[in-house]
């Protein structure tokens, strides 16, 4: 904002236009920048910066994300009387055990990425009983998980959902009390950006002349809205932004003035040359 009302100000009249993209849940299901997208705003854009806290560094590539819930179900019963019931936690744990294998393999096989470094398949949300209040002496009948998968390129999602529903299909097998299934909430692949895209060099010589440095390239260990206007509309995009790369979801998150005054700076520059101007009155 600081850097399009600079512009403005400045009195110089771009041969193209800046379109500010502020959008909702980027930190949930992105249905704010999902909705820009099926509304034909982005038929308009032809790259993106995205500004995310990245210490001004030039991210080319990001990290996919899958969600995926796994549900066991058994009988619940009294936790004095077990084996009136079926406990739903031991199979569960039986399948994180071997979801962890499974995320051992993924590295093994994939490797480090050269930005985006490994890939990791995480437990977030672990809930026995699925629903309601837990009891001391209440044996659940029901044990949920979500696991979020960070993919890097090269990886087959649909392939890491076979494995894992194969998993789960096993450590039910043994009483057939137990059922379980397996649901894919969310998938956005990874992305990458080829250096010699325009907006990367474009940003990436605005960098050299307000730095007198070379620009340090990354990649972003998330996914940001920049993933959804990559995969679902094919925008370019650099990721770039002030602020502690580590910060996020932290206790009392900060940015550095310093940056945010860099920042400003080099979205102006990047504009001016990779739209052009037509005319200034300074």
């Amino acid at each position: 904002l600081i850097a399009t009302n600079s512009i403005i100000q400045s009195g110089v009249e771009l041969a193209g236009n800046i379109l500010i993209g502020a959008v909702c849940d980027e930190e949930g299901q992105m249905i704010g920048i999902k909705h820009f997208v099926e509304q034909g705003w982005a038929k308009r854009v032809d790259a993106a910066i995205i500004c995310e806290p990245e210490e001004n560094h030039l991210c080319i590539s990001q990290k996919g994300v899958m969600w995926l819930r796994a549900v066991i179900e058994g009988v619940m019963a009294h936790g004095a009387m077990p084996l009136t019931g079926v406990n739903s936690a031991y199979p569960m744990a039986r399948l994180l055990t071997l979801v962890h294998g499974l995320e051992e393999r993924e590295i093994s096989r994939h490797g480090r990425d050269e930005f985006l470094g490994q890939p990791s398949i995480t437990p977030t949300i672990l809930r026995s009983p699925r629903t309601g209040e837990p009891q001391n002496n209440v044996m659940p009948g029901a044990t949920e998980v979500i696991l979020d998968c960070r993919l890097i390129p090269g990886q087959e999602p649909e392939k890491i959902v076979e494995q894992v529903r194969q998993m789960l299909m096993a450590v039910t097998a043994v009483d057939q009390r137990l059922t379980g299934t397996l649901e894919l909430l969310e998938l956005r692949h990874p992305t990458k950006t080829a250096r010699s895209e325009p907006v990367v060099t474009t940003l990436a010589s605005a960098y050299r002349d307000l730095a007198h440095t070379e620009p340090i390239y990354g990649g972003v260990p998330g996914s940001t809205d920049g993933t959804i206007l990559n995969a679902h509309a094919g925008i370019p995009i650099v990721t770039c932004g002030p602020g502690d790369i580590y910060i996020p979801h932290h206790i009392d998150e900060w940015v550095s003035i310093d940056e945010i005054k860099q920042a400003a700076r080099l979205y102006v520059v990047a504009a001016m040359r990779y739209l052009g101007t037509v005319t200034s009155n300074q």
